[in-house]
């Protein structure tokens, strides 16, 4: 009878102590952790090693690590410097007018330059930037639309969500918005895809689509031109406004479809039509897509600059050489130096056709940010504004 409690203890007592042991390998290994133990950290790989993924991080400009519940997101030294360009655009755009500016003077006044700079040196952090605040209805209008050029600069780079999300902005509530997301999605739309959605906001009055249409010689836009026309006979604002816009649509679509339109087109990118002196841009966008059918746009390119040039050196010779000032370094550096407003537009289309480049016109192009390394020169402007 007393020797069945010895097997039994002599069965149970190795099996506790098995698992005894077997409980505190775990614990100890770290394979099971209590509510207040630290895990035993394992060996980290050079790819997850958070030191080195910080630093990738930073030079993409991309958050460190993803943010603890309830933090803020962190944010890479460059992103808080993009950042930083909304509140300087916002400021300057209430109290500058840049509608009589040229091009490179309206973007060194607007931060367009800077903005410019990072769409090209860090395309993936700027839009993923500007996607978020122009789509935050919560926003003023001109933080959102400084974020709608950013994705401008970037659909011109072949950005598709940039591209998808300007799309639906023109269906923006606040009108402002709308209105520059037609103005950049337009600007980098050659072949006229979106052509269906300028004309619908023509339809609705929007003096920007007016513009947008223009390009491509169509019946349906001279139909709805003259329907246009016709349902807003008023002599006041805003219906003789859009008339206006719509007879000029109606004008070019004339030009398109005339014999004349080459002749034309040179003389208004040359600078000798004063008739037609602010159809640059217009004439410019056709000419693109007349060159790959022989037009020599970078001739009448060339043209315009030199005589520009020559006017504007021989006018700051008698005005700054008197004074001792270089006129050449007034040129490569003073955005208002010249006084033919289309004059930067067409230094910068011919330097973009590929055309011979005089050092000179090297050094202004690269003061406001082309024909030039773009990371490079945005790191100079953004240490020169500190």
């Amino acid at each position: 009878m007393e020797s069945k409690p010895k097997t039994f203890l002599a069965v149970v007592v190795p099996c506790v102590a098995v698992l005894l042991l077997i409980l505190a390998f775990l614990f100890r290994g770290g394979a099971v952790e209590g509510p207040h133990s630290k895990s035993t950290p394992s060996a980290t790989s050079k790819s997850d090693d958070p030191t080195a993924a910080q630093k990738r991080a930073v030079s993409e400009g991309d958050p460190a690590s993803p943010p603890s519940a309830g933090s803020p997101p962190a944010r890479s030294p460059l992103e808080r410097e993009l950042r930083g360009l909304f509140p300087k655009y916002r400021a300057a755009f209430t109290s500058v007018r840049t509608h009589a500016f040229g091009r490179f003077r309206r973007e060194q006044a607007l931060f367009l330059r800077e903005a410019r700079l990072f769409a090209l040196a860090y395309p993936d952090l700027a839009e993923r930037v500007a996607m978020e605040v122009a789509e935050d209805s919560t926003l003023d209008s001109e933080t959102r639309s400084y974020a709608v050029l950013i994705l401008g600069e970037l659909v011109s780079q072949g950005r598709k969500f940039s591209e998808q999300t300007l799309v639906k902005l023109l269906e923006s509530d606040d009108r402002f918005v709308a209105r520059d997301a037609l103005y950049a999605l337009s600007k980098s739309d050659d072949q006229g895809r979106h052509r269906e959605k300028y004309l619908a906001r023509c339809k609705k009055g929007a003096p920007e689509a007016f513009e947008a249409v223009s390009h491509w010689l169509s019946a349906d836009t001279i139909t709805q031109m003259q329907l246009i026309i016709s349902s807003n006979s008023g002599e006041h604002t805003p219906e003789s406004t859009i008339r206006l816009s719509a007879q000029t649509v109606l004008k070019r679509m004339e030009l398109l479809a005339s014999a004349e339109l080459e002749p034309r087109l040179e003389s208004i990118l040359e600078g000798t039509s004063s008739k037609e002196s602010d159809w640059f841009p217009w004439a410019l966008k056709v000419a693109r897509a007349k060159s790959a059918l022989g037009f020599n746009l970078q001739t009448a390119l060339r043209r315009r600059v030199d005589t520009g040039l020559a006017r504007e050196h021989e006018l700051a010779s008698q005005e700054l050489g008197s004074r001792g000032v270089d006129v050449d370094s007034e040129f490569a550096t003073n955005a208002s130096w010249m006084l033919d407003r289309y004059f930067d537009d067409a230094l910068v289309a011919y330097a973009a056709s590929g055309g011979a480049l005089s050092e000179l016109e090297k050094k202004r192009l690269r003061t406001f940010g082309y024909a030039c390394d773009p990371r490079q020169r945005l790191q100079e402007l953004l240490v020169a504004a500190k």
